[in-house]
């Protein structure tokens, strides 16, 4: 006879910084994909929110830096740490502070601490024992290949222009000197999935990054990427096939790739529905999402050793 008994999910509280923003927009996707084993809850840190430590099997606390939720004394295997940035590394709030300050500073309250480029992952692996690699994807219903560009080549980036991070005012724009180059960081999906598709080079000057969501988007629309290598740009592009990676950080380096895909641009438009596909075989949310599964498996069980056995 079978039981009448239904087995309880275990219960996950994503820790986001605000709604409608990039690190929601991952819950949501995260939500969405892994309800069919856990019940999962979204809080926001701009809410001030109350966290019950007992309501809870594990808190996924998506900023490094955030300390909002230590006051309700989780255990520690119950919390979960994403590592998405490298701020703590230059000048600012958080730094500069060395791999092993910054492990030390900001990671130890966690039971599990997870990078989501493997630039990041190789700089922190070495000081603990419980840092994994584990990637994020992009919406695949929300940005698709649309058509094929036409015209003179256009070059296109989103984000801050006034955060010195992302190299627009220093590198990328003295470097696309010369070519139609279209900025933005104020769009919604619908708006942004057009602003990829309308062209065909997107750029990434930043100094660091790990998992910029807007370089898997555009290529997902089929764009061309030209990035500096940094997050996962090395992992994700192959060069003068499915992008180009810049050696050089600089003007001079920017301006070299800009020229070689104007030269080459005819491929590059051939090649755009192929990038589309690929980044659509390995990056969508769907298939991304497994990996915060495994993630969410393994460190319920640990929670289930003896503290001598961890």
């Amino acid at each position: 006879m079978e039981s009448d008994v239904v087995s309880k999910k275990p219960k996950v509280c994503l820790y986001a910084d605000r709604p409608n923003w990039a690190y929601d927009f991952s819950a949501k996707e995260i939500a969405n994909y892994l309800s069919d084993e856990f019940e999962i809850d979204i809080k926001y840190v701009i809410d001030n929110p109350v966290l019950d430590r007992d309501e809870y099997d594990l808190f996924l606390v998506y900023f490094w830096g955030e300390d909002s939720y230590k006051k309700y004394r989780i255990p520690k295997n119950k919390i979960i740490k994403k590592v998405s940035s490298h701020r703590w590394q230059y000048s600012g709030d958080y730094g500069p502070i060395s791999p092993r300050q910054f492990c030390k500073k900001y990671l130890n309250d966690a039971g599990l601490i997870y990078c989501n480029s493997q630039i990041l992952f190789d700089l922190l692996n070495k000081y603990g024992n419980n840092i994994i690699l584990c990637g994020d994807g992009y919406s695949s219903e929300l940005f698709k290949f649309m058509q094929r560009r036409t015209g003179a080549m256009s070059i296109c980036m989103v984000g801050n222009t006034n955060d010195p991070i992302k190299g627009v005012n220093d590198i990328l724009k003295p470097a696309a000197k010369g070519f139609k180059l279209e900025i933005q960081n104020n769009m919604n999906h619908v708006q942004l999935c057009d602003f990829y598709n309308n062209n065909d080079i997107y750029a990434v000057t930043s100094l660091s990054e790990s998992n910029p969501l807007p370089l898997m988007e555009s290529m997902a629309c089929g764009c061309f990427p030209v990035a500096s290598k940094v997050g996962i740009a090395p992992e994700i592009i192959r060069h003068k096939e499915n992008g180009y990676l810049v050696d050089e950080r600089s003007v001079e380096g920017f301006e070299q790739a800009f020229n070689w895909c104007e030269c080459h641009i005819g491929y590059i438009r051939d090649v755009a529905l192929n990038i589309a596909e690929e980044i659509y075989c390995k990056r969508r949310w769907e298939i991304m999402s497994e990996g915060y599964r495994q993630m969410f498996r393994f460190q319920l069980e640990k929670q289930k050793k003896p503290w001598w056995m961890l």
